[in-house]
């Protein structure tokens, strides 16, 4: 998908409305951080997650907007 066309965020639109939320992020994965970020999601404090063994994860929710 062309990260330029309008598609991801039309689909984040279509598939969450204005319905809270919450996705597990890379803590590197600052574009995906960007994105979630222009659609109302921030970092939940102390959320970070190392489950993974070395790859560590943080929660950004959305409340209702």
């Amino acid at each position: 998908v062309d990260m330029s066309c309008g598609a991801p965020d039309a689909l984040s639109t279509a598939a969450l409305g204005d319905r809270p939320a919450h996705f597990w992020v890379f803590k590197d994965n600052l574009r995906a951080q960007h994105f979630l970020r222009r659609h109302g999601f921030e970092l939940e404090p102390d959320s970070a997650d190392n489950s993974l063994g070395g790859v560590i994860l943080e929660r950004m929710v959305r409340e209702v907007v």
